[in-house]
């Protein structure tokens, strides 16, 4: 274990800090990308700390040697007692600031009140311009008053990731960032610097030849790879497109055109998986080709599901890690069952308790251990196992 370098404070809804959690508190803060986050506080009753944080509005800021690295509001509160401890405790769990991303839709026309949302949004550009503009048009300056997260703000930064298209009619807010980060290998975050909201954006940097994780180094204190089934083969994309009177909208199917490596898996595995997926409009009229997004959406989730996946994950020991100095999505090389492959830090855990402090990382990235390697190796070992075995020597 460690000493403790981070702070935890406790904010009003105005983003005042109030008060410093006090040591008789144990706590949890979970951060994983393409999620909104969570945390979770056990204190004392009797502790004032308490009541502050079962006030309507209240939440956490988590500071580390660099400055902010989390905070986010308090959604529910519960009291337990026992025979051992009958003034009891409170715990209080919450989430990220990013549940406020999560609380918004994307509406067709931000700038026009509800009744009045014909058509779609469409934003095209970089990856992230176009985040940037989703997230300023429905939640930040950009947005109608009322729908405004209070202080949020966005940092600005050069344009990066791939050029994409964002279309969508009262799509969750946060699913579509997560769902153009992934494709744009981009990650973000909101956390609470100073008393506004930042809305940050950065592109992953890969360490992986410079850092490699493993076991036989101690750098690990587990790893495990498993094989899974493809979760999609035959995607239907329902498309909606706008009549040239501009009112009620319909809809129709993507004639998405299925990869010859999709129609193997199918074989492979004897399946044929059908999921449907909704996506935005761009036609004006009834019997145009399909606009090209969908079709994209399709063959996108083709390459992504429509697989044998490796998932893999390793747990870093604490020595690997350094006060959250690798951001998350920072590729470093991990060694899973003898294939050293490159490896996204996917999220981390920090924990206070009666055990002390510790930060645990999660690292995984299933699209970049390719199956045909890694069971490729695994075969390997097995062969040499038998012809071991076969020599009377079984090891």
């Amino acid at each position: 274990m460690s000493t403790n370098p981070f702070t935890l404070e406790i904010r009003t809804k105005d983003l005042d800090r109030i008060a410093t959690l006090p040591a008789s508190a144990t706590w949890t803060v979970d951060m994983e990308i393409g999620t909104v986050g969570s945390w979770e506080i056990r204190l004392p009753i009797e502790e004032p700390a308490a009541k502050a944080l079962q006030t309507p509005g209240a939440g956490i800021i988590l500071t580390g040697p660099t400055g902010p690295v989390f905070s986010g509001p308090a959604t529910n509160h519960q009291y337990e007692a026992t025979t051992t401890d009958p003034h009891g405790i409170l715990i209080i769990e919450g989430t990220s600031d990013l549940v406020h991303l999560h609380d918004r839709l994307v509406w067709p026309k931000p700038a026009n009140p509800v009744t009045d949302q014909a058509g779609v949004w469409r934003s095209e550009g970089h990856t992230s311009d176009v985040i940037a503009n989703l997230v300023d048009r429905n939640a930040g300056a950009g947005a109608r008053s009322e729908r405004r997260v209070r202080a949020l703000t966005i940092a600005p930064v050069d344009a990066f990731g791939v050029d994409d298209v964002a279309v969508a009619r009262f799509h969750n807010l946060f699913g579509l960032l997560v769902e153009l980060a992934a494709k744009g290998d981009t990650v973000f975050a909101l956390t609470q610097i100073d008393r506004e909201l930042v809305f940050t954006q950065w592109a992953p940097d890969d360490r992986s030849a410079t850092i490699r994780w493993s076991l036989a180094s101690n750098d690990l204190s587990g790893t495990r790879a498993a094989i899974t089934a493809p979760s999609t083969t035959f995607p239907v994309v329902t498309y909606e497109f706008t009549p040239p009177d501009a009112k009620n909208a319909k809809e129709t199917t993507a004639d998405v055109p299925i990869l010859a490596s999709t129609k193997k898996v199918e074989t492979l595995w004897g399946r044929r998986i059908e999921k449907t997926e909704s996506t935005g409009a761009g036609n004006t009229k009834e019997g145009e080709a399909i606009d090209a997004p969908a079709i994209a959406k399709g063959i996108e989730r083709q390459r992504t599901e429509a697989i044998t996946g490796i998932v893999a994950e390793a747990i870093p020991l604490e020595g690997a890690l350094t006060n959250l100095a690798l951001p998350l999505g920072t590729k470093v090389a991990v060694d899973i069952d003898g294939v050293e492959t490159p490896a996204a830090i996917t999220g981390y855990t920090l924990t206070a308790d009666d055990k002390g402090f510790r930060i645990e990382a999660k690292v995984g990235d299933a699209a970049r251990l390719h199956p045909a390697q890694w069971l490729g190796r695994r075969i390997a070992d097995l062969a040499e196992r038998l012809t071991r075995l076969e020599r009377g020597h079984p090891r």
